[in-house]
This record gives structure tokens, sequence and C-alpha cells, in this order.
């Protein structure tokens, strides 16, 4: 193909490939299980750190970081909690590097969560007897 256009004088620009999910509700399912485990384990880390206990979950809520308001970890267009594709957009003067399409190569989907969780904490001193 590259070469059939350059003698027509055309660039290609972009080759690729889209695939969807019929069913992508156990995919964002999976990402939300471990986007709440990694919150659980840094909040772990940070109880530990101050010296308090981590107490139960009080508040939950999808969010957090860019990439549930839309950008992946490079700034552009994401599906953060979906399976769609993301709108494709034109950066100008931002260089893209695609990688080669492999027919032969499986096929991945990322699907991106982030959540806030909000821990009650409590104190590790003794109480002191009555």
């Amino acid at each position: 193909a590259a070469a059939g256009a350059a003698e027509e004088g055309l660039v290609i620009v972009q080759i690729g490939a889209a695939y969807d999910v019929a069913d992508c509700a156990p995919l964002v399912r999976a990402a939300r299980e471990s986007a709440i485990a990694d919150a659980r384990a840094q909040a772990e880390v940070q109880a530990e750190l101050l010296d308090v206990a981590l107490g139960e979950v009080v508040a939950s809520a999808d969010g957090g970081s860019d990439l549930a308001s839309g950008a992946d970890p490079y700034g552009l267009a994401s599906s953060a909690g979906t399976c769609q594709r993301p709108p494709s957009a034109v950066y100008p003067g931002v260089p893209v590097t695609l990688p080669g399409f492999d027919p032969t190569a499986p096929v991945e989907v990322e699907v991106y969560a982030a959540v806030n969780l909000t821990f009650a904490i409590e104190s590790t001193e003794a109480t002191p007897a009555a």
C-alpha cells in the first residue's frame, strides 16, 4: 500500500485496526476491583506512616485522576471505565507513533478505572483504663 501510495504522490499517515468488545462489563468490573485494591493498599501504607489504624470505608466514588476524566496516561483522550474506543483526535505538532499492525497478534483492550476511597481512621494509642 505504501509503495502504491508513493507512486501516486500520496502519504499514508495512519493504518490501524479497531476492535470492539461485545460485553465489557466483566472488564470494567475487573478494572474497578483492581483500582479499589490499589487504593486500599495505598491507604494502608499511609495509615502505617501516620501511626493510625485504617478503619472501614466511609465513602467511595469513581474518579480521582485524569484517567477517569477522559485522559489516558499520556494526556490523550481515553476510554476510562468503558470498553469503548476514545474519539480520534489530531494533535497538531505532536508526533504519534503507532505500532505496526500484526494480524496474528492477540487483541488487547485497555480499561482504566480510578476511585476515591475515604476511610475512617482510628488512633493506635492505648486507651487509659477507667
